[in-house]
């Protein structure tokens, strides 16, 4: 699918990053009917949110990891599929200045997840540089990525 965005004119920016992971939250049988649990046989008691947020980083701490820069995250997130959310999450890196970022770093949980696993939406605009955590068994978005470097 082609997204016609306008093109946007303004200041490079260094390293822009996007991560999405989606996570079950309670809900209601009348929003959970008809969709399998976890166990076989069993109702579902969650629906899932898929979450994401856009950030900048100009700064690494002592172990070369990226550092945020201050008030630079924003955020997004629906309970929907992972086509749809796809589209959100891009249109949000998109607005927060994606075709102007020098590196563009795309990170998400493994595909056991939720299926929001930087997907074409993402691949077919440009070469970006992926890190793959595993944030659910760990809890640690560092975890399991390599270092940026400089």
């Amino acid at each position: 699918m082609q997204l016609d965005l306008p093109i946007v004119v303004g200041k490079p920016i260094p390293i822009l990053y996007v991560q999405m992971d989606g996570t079950g939250i309670p809900a209601v049988k009348k929003e959970t009917a008809d969709r399998p649990g976890k166990t076989e046989g069993q109702p579902s008691h969650t629906r899932e949110v898929k979450l994401g947020c856009v950030f900048t980083q100009t700064a690494w701490d002592e172990e070369g990891y990226a550092i945020r820069d201050p008030d630079s995250t924003t955020y997004t997130g629906a309970i929907e599929t992972a086509e749809e959310f796809g589209k959100r999450i891009y249109v949000e890196a998109w607005n927060r200045g994606w075709s102007r970022a020098e590196k563009k770093v795309v990170m998400a949980t493994g595909p056991s997840g939720s299926g929001i696993l930087p997907n074409s939406i993402f691949r077919a605009r440009c070469r970006l540089s992926i890190c793959i955590t595993h944030a659910s068994t760990c809890g640690n978005w560092r975890a399991g990525c390599i270092p940026m470097t400089r």
